[in-house]
């Protein structure tokens, strides 16, 4: 049976409770979390999952490696958490900390898990991976997003995509772009 293999920084190590119950909310992305098994590592927090989606309703295809989360570095994981709620209108989930925090996956599975977590440097240099959100109206959400505290980098109109490219509080870039089946506002 496949196996994936999600770690979790030392930092967290005395919140194992809250991280068993963010991680079994998991399953609403297609991860099977009934035999996971949590084990110490190089002083590294581990969870072993096993992953499986379903096939239309027929017999679970197990796959080598499951979507888990998306994890995002932070100076203060509660914090950085406390955006990315606000702008994703979702949930932090229990358990948050300074040192970790997590903003579950839908039940519908529509947006992934979000895991942050401290880390002792800031951001340096550009990101090597992003996220790109999608909106109907791309300049109310761009204000909204800046509102709650993200910076404004620069706007694009390339390649047939429209999209605006923010750094968060802690500088890590995202892009809100407009939703592919949405024409610009004129205007």
């Amino acid at each position: 049976m496949g196996r994936g293999l999600v770690r979790f920084s030392a930092a967290i190590q005395s919140s194992l409770a809250p991280i068993k119950q963010d991680v079994v909310q998991l399953r609403g992305i297609g991860v099977d979390c009934s035999g996971s098994r949590f084990r110490v590592a190089r002083r590294d927090w581990y969870v072993r999952l096993s992953a499986s989606t379903t096939n239309q309703g027929k017999e679970p295809i197990i796959m080598p490696v499951g979507f888990g989360q998306v994890v995002i570095d932070s100076l203060r994981a509660d914090d950085i958490a406390a955006f990315w709620s606000a702008l994703l209108e979702r949930p932090i989930g229990d358990g948050a900390n300074q040192f970790f925090a997590m903003i579950p996956a839908p039940e519908d599975g529509a947006f992934p898990a979000l895991m942050f977590l401290a880390v002792p440097e800031p951001r340096q240099g550009k990101n090597r991976l992003h996220l790109d959100l999608v909106a109907d109206d791309l300049g109310a959400e761009v204000e909204r997003a800046v509102t709650l505290g993200a910076t404004k980098v620069a706007d694009f109109d390339e390649y047939g995509a429209t999209w605006t490219t923010l750094t968060d509080p802690e500088g890590n870039i995202f892009d809100i772009g407009l939703r592919h089946d949405t024409k610009p506002a004129s205007g």
